[in-house]
C-alpha cells in the first residue's frame, strides 16, 4: 500500500515539474493605456482578474487609470477551449453530414407562431421552394393547423459557396490597427473591414455589451467575410447579355411609354410582344421583351455608308495655281494631278478645278409627318431646305394642301425623267378632277343627310347618334353642381369617372370600367377633329404629363364638355379651348 502511495505522489510531482518547465509565472509591471479594462489586461497576460486586484489590492468596484503602474501576475491561467471551437468541428462534421442527406419531402402541420421562413430553416430549404411544392403566391397567408408539403435537405446556408471561395482566394487575409471615429458602431467597422463582429470582439478580447468609445485604438481582421459572394462585375455581364437579348426589367418610375422610347420601339409592339392589355399595371423589377431582333437597332448599320466626293474650286480673276492650293489646304503638284494640268498650262477664268476628296455619309432619303398645323415653309425650315426642293421631291404643285398624317420626302435626289413625270402629271390630274367630283357629291349627300337629320329632330325622329347623345347631354346637365368627392359613383356626389360611368350608365344602359384609364380603351377611338355631343375626352392632367390618362369628361359641342372638377370641388361645364385642356387633351371615344 505504502508502494502505491509512494509512485502516485511521484507521478503528481513529475506532472507539476513539466507543466513548470514548459511556463514560467512571474509578475510583470505593466502601464495602464487608452481603452484598458482589467479583463483585457488579465487576458493579455494569461492570468484573472482576480489575481490582478489582489496583487494591486484593488477594491472590485475601483477603476484604473491611464498610465497607473500594475503589477500583472503572468501564465497563471489558460482558458479550455471555448464552446465555439468544438461548435466549429460539428459544423464541419454537419456540412460533410450535408453532402449525404437525402433530398425528399414532408407533410408538415403549421404549429402557432410558425412562419414560412422558420419551418423552411427547420428543414434545410427555402421559402420559395416550400411555396412552389404547396402552389402558393408570395403574400399568401398560412393559419394554424394547416398541413403542408415541404421538401427537405435542399439549401444549406452554413455551408460556403463557390462564389465566396473563390472571392477570399482573391483578397488577403490579415489584421489591422483601427482608432474609433464619432458615430463609428462594431458593425459599422466590421462591414468596412470585411469581417464580422463577432471576429472584432474575439480579436480585442470584447464581451458581447463591451461600450466602445471615440479615439479608442483596436485590432481589427481584414477580409474574412463578404456578405455580397460573387464580385458585381459577374452582374454587369448578365445585365449585357439580357440587353442583348432584348429583354429590360422595369425600374422605379418606369411606364410602358418610357421603356418603348428607351428601347426604339413602339408602344404597341412592347403590349403586343409581351401580351400586355390596355391600362394593365407593370411592377418593378418585371422583366419585359422589348425587341425580337437581337439589336435594337439593325438599320444604322446600313444607314452609314461612306462616300468619297470631289470637291470643286470655280476660278476667278487673279487666280493662279499656289493661290487656290495655299486657300484649299493642298499642294500645287497634287492640284496638277488632280486635274492633269501641265506646268505650262494657263488657268482660265470660270474653268472647275478639282482640288481635293471629301468623305460624305450617304443616308437614306428622310421623312416627315405632317402634323396640325404644318405649312410647307415651317417643314422647308425645320428641315434647313426650300418649299421649291420639297415640292420638287414630293411632286406637289402650287394648289395641292396638305393633310395631317401625309408623309413627305424631306431629303433626297431629285429624279425627274421627262416622260414619266408628264405621265404622271397627266394621271394625277385626271385623279384631282374625278376627287373633286367625288367630293362634290360626297358633300351634297353629307348636307341631305344634315337636312333629313334636322327634320327629322323636328319631327321628334332623329338618328340613333344624335338621339343617344341628347340623351347622355341631358342626363349629364341634370347633376351640374353635384359635389366632388374622390371615389364617390353619385348621384349625390361624383368623380370624374363615376360621373361618367353613372351618366352613360343611365342614359345608355352600358356600364362602363370604373376607372378614367380602362374607360380610355372602352368604346371607338375618336381625334378631336371628329368629336361629337355625347362622346367621352381623356386628358393627362399629371404635373410632369407622364403619358397616362387621369381625367374623363363628356363632349356637348361647340368645344364644351361636362365633367366633374377636382379643382372646382363639383360638376362643372369646361370650355376645350383653354390653354390647360387643349394642351393635356388626350383623344376621344365613342360608346354605342
Amino acid at each position: 500500500m505504502k508502494k502505491v502511495l509512494l509512485a502516485f505522489l511521484i507521478a503528481t510531482v513529475s506532472v507539476t515539474s513539466i507543466q513548470a518547465k514548459r511556463v514560467k509565472t512571474r509578475i510583470k509591471e505593466y502601464t495602464v493605456q487608452s481603452g484598458d479594462t482589467l479583463f483585457t489586461i488579465a487576458r493579455k497576460h494569461h492570468t484573472t482578474t482576480e489575481e490582478v486586484r489582489k496583487s494591486n489590492s484593488l477594491e472590485r468596484d475601483q477603476l484604473i487609470r491611464i498610465g497607473q503602474l500594475l503589477r500583472v501576475p503572468t501564465n497563471t491561467y489558460f482558458p479550455k477551449p471555448s464552446a465555439n471551437h468544438a461548435q466549429t468541428k460539428k459544423q464541419k462534421v454537419s456540412r460533410k453530414s450535408n453532402k449525404r442527406a437525402k433530398k425528399g419531402k414532408v407533410s408538415y402541420i403549421i404549429a402557432k407562431g410558425d412562419t414560412l421562413f422558420i419551418i423552411a430553416r427547420k428543414h434545410h430549404t427555402t421559402t420559395q421552394e416550400v411555396r412552389e411544392a404547396n402552389g402558393m403566391e408570395r403574400n399568401a397567408l398560412i393559419r394554424v393547423g394547416q398541413v403542408i408539403t415541404v421538401p427537405i435537405n435542399t439549401y444549406f446556408p452554413d455551408s460556403d459557396t463557390k462564389q465566396k471561395k473563390i472571392a477570399q482566394k482573391t483578397v488577403k487575409k490579415g489584421k489591422v490597427t483601427y482608432t474609433i471615429a464619432k458615430g463609428d458602431t462594431l458593425f459599422t467597422i466590421a462591414r468596412k473591414h470585411h469581417t464580422t463582429t463577432k471576429e472584432l470582439r474575439e480579436a480585442n478580447g470584447m464581451d458581447r455589451n463591451v461600450l466602445i468609445r471615440v479615439g479608442q485604438a483596436i485590432t481589427v481582421p481584414t477580409n474574412t467575410y463578404f456578405p455580397e459572394g460573387a464580385p458585381k462585375a459577374k452582374s454587369v455581364v448578365a445585365k449585357k447579355k439580357e440587353e442583348n437579348k432584348g429583354i429590360y426589367a422595369v425600374q422605379s418610375g418606369d411606364t410602358l411609354f418610357s421603356i418603348a422610347k428607351k428601347n426604339h420601339v413602339t408602344l404597341k409592339e412592347i403590349m403586343a410582344l409581351n401580351e400586355i392589355k390596355a391600362g394593365s399595371v407593370i411592377r418593378v423589377g418585371q422583366k419585359l421583351r422589348v425587341s425580337k431582333k437581337r439589336t435594337f437597332i439593325a438599320s444604322a448599320k446600313s444607314v452609314k455608308k461612306i462616300k468619297t466626293v470631289l470637291k470643286t474650286y470655280k476660278v476667278r480673276r487673279g487666280d493662279t495655281l499656289s493661290k487656290i492650293a495655299k486657300r484649299n489646304h493642298t499642294t500645287v503638284k497634287k492640284l496638277r494631278a488632280l486635274n492633269k494640268l501641265k506646268r505650262r498650262s494657263r488657268l482660265k477664268i470660270g474653268a472647275v478645278l478639282a482640288v481635293g476628296e471629301v468623305k460624305v455619309k450617304k443616308q437614306k432619303p428622310q421623312h416627315y409627318r405632317v402634323r396640325r398645323g404644318d405649312t410647307l415653309w415651317l417643314i422647308a425650315k425645320k428641315h434647313h431646305t426650300t418649299v421649291k426642293k420639297l415640292r420638287a421631291l414630293n411632286k406637289l404643285s402650287k394648289r395641292s394642301k396638305l393633310h395631317r398624317g401625309m408623309v413627305l420626302a424631306v431629303d433626297g435626289k431629285i429624279k425627274e425623267n421627262s416622260k414619266k413625270a408628264t405621265k404622271q402629271r397627266i394621271a394625277k390630274r385626271k385623279t384631282s378632277k374625278r376627287t373633286k367630283i367625288a367630293s362634290r357629291s360626297h358633300s351634297r349627300k353629307s348636307s341631305n343627310r344634315r337636312l333629313s337629320d334636322a327634320m327629322a329632330l323636328l319631327n321628334g325622329k332623329g338618328s340613333r347618334s344624335s338621339r343617344g347623345g341628347s340623351q347622355v347631354i341631358r342626363t349629364a346637365k341634370r347633376y351640374l353642381g353635384r359635389r366632388y368627392v374622390w371615389g364617390a359613383v353619385g348621384p349625390s356626389r361624383f368623380d370624374c369617372s363615376g360621373f361618367t360611368q353613372y351618366v352613360i350608365r343611365k342614359s345608355k344602359g352600358v356600364r362602363l370600367p370604373r376607372v378614367s384609364r380602362k374607360q380610355a380603351y372602352y368604346g371607338k377611338y375618336i381625334s378631336r377633329g371628329n368629336l361629337r355631343a355625347g362622346d367621352l375626352i381623356f386628358f393627362d392632367t399629371s404635373r410632369r404629363r407622364r403619358g397616362y390618362v387621369n381625367h374623363v369628361g363628356i363632349y356637348i359641342g361647340s368645344n364644351k364638355f361636362i365633367h366633374a372638377s377636382s379643382a372646382k370641388h363639383r360638376v362643372v361645364i369646361s370650355s376645350l379651348n383653354r390653354p390647360f385642356y387643349n394642351a393635356r387633351f388626350k383623344w376621344g371615344r365613342r360608346v354605342n
